[in-house]
């Protein structure tokens, strides 16, 4: 049957992007398949598809998900970059307590920030995961918003993980995108009026910001 197949297909390109050259993402679990058709769509009509190329223009605005949940179940749906070197990480969207696959339903602790890979630093890889709760969590980390770093930069989807006890992913997918033009407005509007330079560990004014030499020691979103 197709069901079968499509498993099969799923589980190997997993398997390369969680354990391949690029190093390891998420090792909870070894040998495991997403069982759940997981589809990410955003207002442009761009599709996430397995490690597809989007450009961080066509990726700004929050996407439409759905995956097969158990309507009465409880999910977390997670989306970072582990390509962000010089953060170790970077937590882009962080949603808890869905009821089933109604993401409105769920309380926000990340709001939703799109690509912004600097100029220079190649494709990056933006992975959304999935994870099924035992039940409603107290969850501690604090609000961040779509202008704030605060639980963003050095953030682990295994630490995460690991501190909840969620288990491996039920569902999960992803794509890739390097610099565009947009990626110098996401940086002001990540942080109004200035930009962190985290190697230098000093700010720039926005004029300063646009240089190819400060671009590439921004935050790597």
């Amino acid at each position: 049957s197709d069901k079968p197949l499509k498993k099969k297909s799923f589980f190997v390109k997993v398997t390369v992007v969680f354990f391949g050259p690029f190093g390891s993402l998420f090792v909870i679990n070894t040998h495991f398949f997403f069982y759940f058709d997981f589809q990410i769509v955003y207002p442009n009509n761009s599709k996430v598809s397995l490690g597809n190329e989007l450009t961080p223009t066509s990726v700004k605005d929050e996407p439409t998900v759905t995956w097969d949940a158990e309507p009465a179940g409880t999910y977390t749906l997670i989306m970072s970059d582990p390509d962000a070197a010089s953060v170790k990480g970077f937590l882009h969207w962080l949603v808890v307590n869905i009821q089933g696959s109604d993401i409105h339903s769920g309380k926000v602790l990340a709001e939703y920030i799109g690509s912004g890979p600097p100029l220079g630093t190649g494709l990056h890889r933006y992975i959304f995961y999935v994870f099924k709760q035992t039940g409603y969590i107290d969850f501690t980390e604090p609000y961040s918003s779509n202008t704030s770093a605060e639980g963003r930069l050095g953030f682990s989807t295994q630490n995460f993980a690991d501190k909840y006890k969620l288990g491996s992913p039920v569902a999960g997918n992803f794509y890739l995108a390097q610099y565009d033009n947009y990626v110098p407005i996401l940086h002001r509007q990540f942080m109004p009026g200035r930009c962190i330079n985290l190697v230098l560990k000093c700010h720039f004014l926005p004029s300063q910001c646009i240089t190819s030499h400060e671009e590439k020691g921004n935050v790597l979103i």
